[in-house]
């Protein structure tokens, strides 16, 4: 039963860190539009910002997720024609968990916390830049 608990937990945050991966970047996208029509007229200003963009993309890319449940908002897609087999992705959660250290566990904890900063730093930038 707790089994059951944590493994429904698992994918609610799961879902939750796929869709923040898909907002963070549509707010870097939407940035570097914002970016590069601002660039005519301030060519230096978003120099330094796109390279943070392009380590965040990098990092979002190449970042280890663990097991992930595929969740996809396209009516035509593959993933949402898929059978869901949840013994199946349990008993793989369950041997990849084993496999992870503690040291592996906290590594993507942080990975995780650094892209919600980014998020927040996105969110910020377009506050002060609707105002």
């Amino acid at each position: 039963e707790k089994k059951a608990q944590l493994y429904s937990k698992m994918v609610a945050l799961q879902d939750k860190k796929q869709k923040m991966d898909k907002l963070l970047g549509a707010l870097h996208t939407l940035r570097d539009q914002h970016l590069n029509n601002s660039s005519s007229f301030l060519p230096a200003a978003g120099s330094p910002q796109r390279s943070i963009d392009q380590r965040s993309a990098a990092s979002i890319a190449s970042a280890p997720v663990g097991p992930t449940v595929a969740v996809n908002e396209e009516p035509n897609s593959l993933a949402s024609s898929a059978a869901y087999h949840p013994d199946c992705v349990t008993s793989q959660n369950d041997s990849e968990e084993d496999n992870l250290n503690p040291t592996e566990k906290l590594q993507k904890l942080n990975e995780v916390r650094k892209r919600l900063n980014e998020l927040r730093e996105l969110v910020h930038y377009y506050e002060q830049t609707s105002d």
